[in-house]
């Protein structure tokens, strides 16, 4: 590829990436809560901390306040796939199995997607307890 070619697309994907992430930052803070069948009686750590049960990969951690279920998954070593962190690519879409939480964005996902239980780990902050298929 050629030198110009190459910074133009360089140029393309910085801008895209601009984009996603302006649009992640002025999602709004009331989206609706995705919800799944009803939450585990996992233990809540603290005032807005809860725990995450990954089911797959038998792991247990508690994300802290404002954390997104990815965040928490990584900071405990939980391999967990992700690529934008911002909700525009999918990559982290992982199944739940219960709980709530608040997805601040779901571009990625299909309304059938969001209606079978997936969630984008990367945008999504837990409201309660979470299983989770990963």
């Amino acid at each position: 590829m050629s030198e110009n070619a190459q910074s133009t697309l360089n140029s393309a994907v910085a801008l895209i990436d601009r984009g996603r992430y302006a649009r992640w930052q002025a999602a709004p803070v009331s989206a609706a809560p995705v919800s799944a069948v009803p939450a585990p009686t996992g233990v809540v750590a603290a005032a807005g901390e809860f725990e995450i049960r990954f089911v797959n990969s038998d792991r247990v951690v508690t994300a802290e306040a404002d954390e997104s279920v990815l965040e928490a998954g990584l900071r405990e070593d939980v391999d967990l796939a992700f690529s934008c962190t911002l909700g525009g690519c999918g990559t982290c879409r992982v199944k739940l199995l219960s709980g709530r939480v608040d997805m601040l964005d779901e571009n990625a996902l299909s309304d059938e997607e969001i209606a079978e239980g997936w969630i984008l780990a990367c945008s999504s902050k837990p409201l309660t307890a979470l299983q989770i298929e990963a």
